[in-house]
């Protein structure tokens, strides 16, 4: 079996048969391009920050679908999130950590199933800021869940191989003060795509944050490779919005 498929048997053991059996008929399988919303700001904030939100993603999969072929989501069609977010003191360089927290149902991730799931993404990394370019190296090695469905429940882990590591070059305006709005690349270790975002102060403690990435095969990945590389396939639509408080 697939690199690849062997990490869904891991993380989501509630379909350890289903995988299984597929695994039993090998059909052709097809993965789509995933590179996470970071949704954080591309600004240093020249001391210590602490900040929490809520934010909606929606995340639309183009592919052309053949018969006796498996289709695998890297990411729900639409989730919830729950963050914190961590900037450590620095206004040129700066290191950042966080976790986020996803809730959806599992209808959303796969139409012909029921219950709900909780997904957990720790990240760290850093960011290099000047007064209009932002080079951010953001990592996301491990993924948890919890798994709900018609009273069992399934616990599971492993390495987050499709959005392991992502570099993002961004563009913003110059020296923003209230308001941010970047555009700018995205690479992660499955896909490579454009990014737009923006961050809006609703009051001196609240923002509201939004990002939008539209997503391909990457190129060149430093994880996947051979038969799993060619597996992705597709574009990605991804818009994320999110409402956020800071606090020192």
């Amino acid at each position: 079996m697939k690199f690849l498929s062997r990490i869904y048997i891991k993380v989501i053991q509630l379909w350890y048969l289903v995988i299984i059996l597929l695994t039993l008929n090998c059909p052709p399988m097809v993965y789509s391009p995933h590179a996470q919303n970071e949704i954080i700001r591309p600004l240093n904030q020249g001391s210590e920050i602490h900040e929490i939100g809520g934010a909606f993603a929606y995340n639309k999969w183009i592919v052309e679908e053949k018969p006796d072929t498996v289709y695998l989501k890297t990411y729900p069609n639409e989730s919830f999130s729950f963050f914190h977010n961590a900037y450590a003191e620095g206004k040129s360089f700066c290191g950042f950590g966080g976790i986020e927290l996803i809730g959806f149902p599992l209808q959303w991730w796969n139409g012909n199933s029921s219950g709900f799931i909780l997904w957990l993404k720790p990240r760290f990394g850093f960011q290099y800021c000047g007064d209009v370019t932002t080079f951010r190296l953001c990592l996301l090695p491990l993924n948890f869940y919890l798994a709900l469905e018609n009273g069992d429940y399934g616990i599971g882990g492993g390495p987050s191989i499709f959005d392991f590591y992502q570099l993002s070059l961004l563009l913003h305006n110059y020296k923003p003060t209230k308001n941010i709005y970047w555009i700018g690349l995205r690479n992660s270790s499955s896909a490579v795509g454009i990014v737009v975002g923006g961050e809006f102060g609703a009051s001196s403690n609240y923002l509201l944050r939004g990002e939008y990435s539209y997503l391909i095969r990457t190129p060149y990945s430093l994880l996947i490779t051979g038969e799993d590389f060619e597996s992705i396939r597709g574009s990605v639509h991804y818009f994320t919005i999110g409402l956020f408080r800071g606090m020192r």
